[in-house]
C-alpha cells in the first residue's frame, strides 16, 4: 500500500532530466506503469485476504492451539439458569442498548456473541462428537454439522435437554441476557428462569424495525467482511499455534481466565489485546457459523413481528413484565422495575444512549484494537512472501504472483 500511495508522486524519477514533460511521453508512460501497479497490488491484496477468509471458514487447523475449556462455575439447583433480567426482542429493536445499561447496573449480561461462544459452542461441540451424530473429532478440520450449517443450530437446541442449557448458562454465571440472533432459545431460556423478569423492546413499528434492519444488513456484511480480511491474516499458516501460547502467558492467563468464568462479555466489558485476538481467531467457529444455524428468526411480515410480541404478553405474569419504550423510558423506570435502589446509575437523566452496533466491540476498547494491527499486517506481510515463493517454485499463476525479475523483464 505504502509503494503504491508513493507511487505517483514518484512516477517520473525514471524519466531522463530534462525531459519529463508529456511531449517525450515519458511521464505518462511512468505513470501508467505505476496506476497498473498499482491496481496488481490491490488486487493481489484482495485475493489473499479472501483467501485467509476461506481458510479461516474451514477451520483446518484449530485443533492445534484452541483449548477446550468452557465455563467451571457452580452450577444452579436442576432446570435453573440463575438468569434474573431477560431482555425480550429481536435485532434493532434496542437490544444492545439495554444489555449495556443493564451492564451498568452491576448485571453480568450476555449478548448473543457472548453465548455463541461460551455457552453454545461446548454444547453443539458435545453433540456433533457422539458417534450417533457424526462423530466430530477434535481435529481434521470442520465438523459434519457445517455441511448444513442452516439448520444445525436448531439440531443442537432439539437434542439438548433444557436441564443441560440452564446448567450451562448458571455455570458461566449469566445474569442477563439479550435474544437477538438467538430467537429461538427465548422459551426454553424463559421456563429455565422462574424468577427472570422480562424487559420487551416492542417500541417500534413493524415498517421502523425493518427498515432499519434491511439498512443494518448490508453495512454489517460489508463491514465486517473486509475488517475479517485484515484479522484474518493468522488462519492461513498455524501461526497461533506459538502467537496463542505466547499472549496466553504474556497475559497472565487472560484466555484461560474468560473461558472457564464466561466474565467478563466482550460485548460489554474492556478486554485486552490478548483475549481479542484469541477472541478474533475463533469468531468463525465460535460464532459466526453458529449465527448462520438457524436459531436466529427473520420476521419478514407485520402479522409475524406483531404475533413475537403478543405471545410474550398473554404467556408471561404482567408483574415480571415491562414493555420498554426507548424514545421516553429512563434509567429510572427500569430500576423501579428491577427493585434496585440507592444505585447511581438509577439517578442518570434521560433516555437511554445508542450504542454502536458496526464494530462496538473495538470500539469499546480501541487501543486493544489497535495494538493488534500491527501484528496482523505482519502475518498479511508474511502470507504475502510465501504465496510469492511457492509461485515462483511450482512456476504458477504467472500474471497474479509473478516475480519482480520477471516483470520488469517484460516491460
Amino acid at each position: 500500500w505504502v509503494k503504491a500511495a508513493l507511487c505517483f508522486p514518484l512516477a517520473g524519477a525514471h524519466c531522463p532530466g530534462g525531459v519529463r514533460n508529456r511531449t517525450h511521453g515519458c511521464l505518462a508512460m511512468a505513470r501508467t506503469r505505476c496506476c497498473r501497479t498499482a491496481c496488481y497490488l490491490i488486487a493481489k491484496a484482495y485475493f489473499i485476504g479472501c483467501l485467509c477468509q476461506f481458510v479461516a471458514f474451514l477451520n483446518l487447523d484449530n485443533w492445534v492451539w484452541e483449548p477446550d475449556a468452557t465455563c467451571q462455575g457452580v452450577a444452579q439447583p436442576v432446570n435453573r439458569s440463575g438468569v434474573r433480567v431477560l431482555v425480550h426482542g429481536m435485532a434493532k429493536t434496542g437490544t444492545k442498548s439495554m444489555a449495556k445499561a443493564l451492564h451498568h447496573l452491576g448485571y453480568a449480561t450476555y449478548h448473543s456473541e457472548d453465548f455463541f461462544t461460551n455457552v453454545w459452542t461446548g454444547i453443539a461441540d458435545e453433540h456433533w462428537r457422539r458417534p450417533e451424530n457424526g462423530g466430530c473429532r477434535r481435529f481434521g478440520g470442520m465438523c459434519p454439522w457445517s455441511a448444513n450449517k442452516s439448520e444445525a443450530g436448531l439440531v443442537v437446541l432439539n437434542h439438548t435437554a433444557p436441564e443441560r442449557l440452564a446448567k450451562e448458562i448458571s455455570r458461566c454465571g449469566v445474569e442477563a441476557m439479550a435474544f437477538d440472533g438467538i430467537d429461538h432459545l427465548w422459551w426454553p431460556i424463559y421456563e429455565a428462569s422462574p424468577d427472570a423478569k422480562v424487559v420487551s423492546m416492542s417500541w417500534r413499528t413493524y415498517k421502523e424495525y425493518r427498515k432499519s434492519r434491511d439498512e443494518f444488513s448490508w453495512q454489517l456484511l460489508t463491514v465486517y467482511w473486509f475488517y475479517g480480511m485484515l484479522v484474518g491474516s493468522q488462519t492461513l499458516l498455524p501461526y497461533n499455534a506459538v502467537i496463542i501460547p505466547l499472549l496466553e502467558h504474556v497475559s497472565g492467563g487472560e484466555m484461560s481466565r474468560w473461558l472457564t468464568t464466561g466474565q467478563p462479555a466482550p460485548t460489554l466489558a474492556f478486554e485486552g489485546p490478548a483475549r481479542k485476538y484469541f477472541r478474533q481467531a475463533v469468531g468463525w467457529r465460535r460464532w459466526y457459523l453458529h449465527m448462520i444455524g438457524g436459531l436466529e428468526v427473520w420476521y419478514n411480515t407485520q402479522a409475524e413481528y406483531e404475533a413475537f410480541f403478543e405471545d410474550a404478553r398473554r404467556r408471561i405474569p404482567p408483574e415480571r413484565f415491562f414493555e420498554w419504550d426507548m424514545r421516553r423510558h429512563t434509567m429510572k423506570d427500569l430500576c423501579n422495575f428491577l427493585g434496585i435502589t440507592q444505585h447511581p446509575e438509577c439517578q442518570v437523566p434521560g433516555t437511554l444512549p445508542k450504542v454502536p452496533n458496526l464494530l462496538y466491540i473495538e470500539r469499546l476498547a480501541p487501543l486493544s484494537t489497535l495494538a493488534l494491527v500491527p501484528l496482523y499486517v505482519f502475518l498479511h506481510f508474511l502470507n504475502w512472501q510465501l504465496l510469492n515463493f511457492c509461485c515462483g517454485v511450482c512456476n504458477c499463476c504467472p500474471c497474479f504472483f509473478e516475480s519482480r525479475r520477471r516483470r520488469a523483464k517484460v516491460e
